[in-house]
């Protein structure tokens, strides 16, 4: 009888988290591959084959034990086309209210009126953060819409008047719709059918309008 052994050179891969503190949890997955899950306090250590493709992606939206959402940022560094060392990274995750101020500061929530803007945006998420960590699904959807009008509502400059610019509006919008698709699929048991079904719908249509990633319905 005769045994064969057959090795293959495998490299860790490192990824931290930066902006998601624990209790707080991110999937992290390579394609359609699962490798674990990370936060601040502790980083995922997995050993990948030598060569693998990697397209690393974390949750794009965390939702956290509190109801404070957690938005999924950049890698960095960011990872190459293949594993073929140790390689390190950090996900950066920014929270709704950090958001608007980065984009206050950084010219995307403009003008006199700007800072009310800014102020108005991160009570109104306030609402919805304070509804989803009490599991006030359904309410949260109507803050969620209020927040998405608002935003609407001062897009775009530069007409006079406004305050948002659109790639911060779009930005905010696919955000909140992120947070929504949660909203209705652990709210599921609060709403009606005809409700579910509207609320998806009106899902659908936006980020079909923003151009962004639409997530089929709650199962």
């Amino acid at each position: 009888r005769t045994v064969t052994a057959t090795y293959k050179t495998q490299y860790l891969l490192t990824v931290r988290t930066s902006g998601l503190p624990s209790p707080n949890l991110t999937q992290i997955t390579n394609g359609t591959t699962t490798l674990g899950t990370a936060n601040d306090a502790t980083p995922l250590a997995a050993w990948v084959d030598s060569g693998t493709a990697l397209a690393l992606a974390g949750d794009a939206d965390v939702n956290g034990v509190d109801g404070t959402q957690y938005f999924a940022q950049d890698f960095a560094p960011a990872p190459p086309a293949t594993m073929t060392g140790p390689f390190e990274t950090t996900l950066t995750y920014k929270t709704m209210a950090q958001l608007i101020q980065d984009a206050l500061a950084g010219g995307g929530i403009v003008g006199p009126n700007g800072p009310g803007v800014a102020t108005a945006l991160t009570m109104q998420f306030a609402a919805v953060q304070a509804d989803m960590g009490a599991k006030r699904y359904a309410p949260a959807l109507g803050d969620l819409t209020a927040f998405v009008s608002l935003v609407q509502a001062q897009c775009c400059t530069p007409v006079i008047g406004m305050s948002i610019t659109p790639p911060t509006a779009k930005m905010l919008e696919l955000d909140a719709m992120l947070v929504y698709h949660a909203a209705l699929c652990l709210g599921a048991n609060q709403l009606k059918p005809k409700q579910m079904t509207d609320s998806y719908t009106y899902y659908k249509q936006l980020v079909s309008s923003l151009g962004g990633k639409v997530l089929p319905p709650c199962a």
